[in-house]
């Protein structure tokens, strides 16, 4: 029988057990927008978007499977560099990029929306809690679990990842997870440069 590791770290789910890996791939409960998120990781796949896991399938138990990325979760302390903050503002980029002519399939949509979706939302990560990054080299290289993925501007995730990673996050959070406290200003202007964010909106 295959053994299944527990993946601990996340803030969506309940059960600290509910997330296992087996092998090379991770089983999980589907949320109540699996297909909506299942449709755009395979939409990652076919453009080479490799910043999100593959979607596998759905196993025995009803659980969705999906690849390991391999690396590892930001765990505290978070790594607090400048470069990181510059190169998740990149991965941003590439992802909200990589979804030119992604559509959901008929009859698959997106509950429990935001906002309301425009013609310039693209599909928001929506939650860059530091274990959701996958680093490898101490370098944010991929996004997991997207329970709360959903159609939004762009500057959400910008918003996300600056509320985490620049932070904006009081200070005796950013201090208990290692992240600097000063030149807050200084950090949020280089991920809004590295995301390449309009003036206007950052």
């Amino acid at each position: 029988m295959t053994s299944e590791v527990p993946l601990v770290g996340g803030d969506v789910n309940i059960d600290e057990n509910a997330v296992v890996r087996v092998d090379d791939t991770v089983r999980r409960p589907q949320s109540d927008r699996a297909e909506a998120v299942h449709a755009l990781l395979l939409h990652f796949e076919s453009v080479g978007f490799d910043g999100a896991p593959r979607f596998l399938g759905v196993d025995e138990r009803g659980r969705e499977v999906l690849s390991y990325v391999e690396g590892e979760p930001a765990l505290r302390p978070a790594p607090a560099d400048d470069e990181v903050v510059a190169e998740l503002g990149r991965l941003l980029r590439r992802m909200h990029d990589a979804q030119e002519g992604f559509a959901l399939p008929v009859g698959v949509a997106w509950p429990d929306l935001p906002v309301e979706a425009t013609p310039d939302s693209v599909v928001c990560h929506n939650d860059l809690f530091w274990p959701n990054v996958i680093l490898r080299d101490g370098r944010p290289v991929a996004l997991i679990d997207w329970d709360l993925a959903a159609p939004a501007p762009r500057v959400y995730d910008v918003a996300s990842a600056a509320n985490f990673w620049v932070p904006l996050r009081p200070d005796e959070q950013a201090a208990s997870w290692g992240l600097p406290t000063k030149n807050r200003g200084a950090r949020l202007r280089l991920l809004c440069d590295a995301y390449g964010l309009d003036p206007p909106n950052c």
